[in-house]
């Protein structure tokens, strides 16, 4: 059984990811409604200082960190 890719629309605020057709990684910063209808998705790429938007088709796989063992 093959499982679907995930998508920017699937992961929530605040989640970093990166974008598996180009390895780059990114934050999610918002997601709301756009002035042209539809949603926006705003995200931040790692070393930027300017955010920007993706589409939210992209095919992404969220960062998690392992936590250390007490």
């Amino acid at each position: 059984m093959r499982l679907k890719r995930m998508t920017l629309r699937q992961i929530p605020v605040g989640t970093r990811f990166y974008l598996v057709r180009t390895m780059q990684k990114f934050k999610l910063v918002s997601a709301g409604p756009s002035p042209l209808g539809g949603y926006v998705y705003t995200v931040l790429r790692d070393g930027a200082e300017r955010t920007s938007t993706l589409h939210h088709s992209c095919h992404v796989k969220p960062i998690i960190l392992e936590v250390p063992a007490c």
